[in-house]
């Protein structure tokens, strides 16, 4: 298995695709898939966990919440501390109390699961640490949340390089889409 219980931790690739939602409307905008991809140092614990302060604490759920947020069509703030306010209020909020286990498929033999929250994605464990330490860097990272520049092809690259190397699941196609530049946004 990728990530036995009580391991350490170790870098998890996730790529996945929103769906662009309208605030107003509460319908998806018909458009390109919009691809988000983050990698985080992690654990099966922690990737399952309903801490209330697991959008703090974890870099795995302050991706996922970023992704959440464009997914759904809510807004997270981009200051410092409003963002860390923001994220303790969505940690104890009941909206995002999902049995987040079902999800991400540590809790079976089946391996891993194809959607989260309606949103399609492949997940990546056993990135090579080489890989994984250069997508962990501001290089291959923008923004608050840290999420990785898709807009940049040596991300992209190094992002098909885990994906060679690692032991992807899930819904692989999503992934593919990063062969074509045209086929998605950001």
């Amino acid at each position: 298995k990728a990530f036995e219980a009580g391991g350490p931790k170790k870098p998890l690739l996730v790529v996945c695709m929103a769906t662009a939602v309208d605030a107003l409307t509460g319908q998806g905008q018909a458009s390109l898939p919009v691809l988000l991809a983050w990698i985080a140092m992690t654990t099966p614990e922690e990737i399952c966990s309903t801490s209330p302060r697991r959008f703090l604490d974890s870099d795995f759920h302050k991706a996922l919440l970023a992704c959440l947020a464009f997914h759904f069509g809510f807004a997270l703030p981009t200051d410092r501390r409003a963002l860390d306010i923001a994220r303790a209020q969505y940690g104890v909020s009941k909206k995002l109390h999902a049995a987040t286990e079902r999800y991400w498929g540590f809790d079976d033999d089946d391996g891993c699961f194809e959607v989260y929250y309606s949103m399609l994605k492949t997940s990546i464990p056993n990135v090579p640490e080489p890989i994984a330490t250069q997508l962990l860097s501001d290089a291959h990272t923008k923004g608050p949340h840290r999420l990785l520049d898709l807009d940049s092809p040596a991300t992209v690259k190094l992002i098909g390089e885990a994906y060679n190397q690692g032991s992807p699941c899930d819904a692989v196609e999503v992934a593919h889409f990063l062969q074509d530049r045209t086929s998605y946004q950001t």
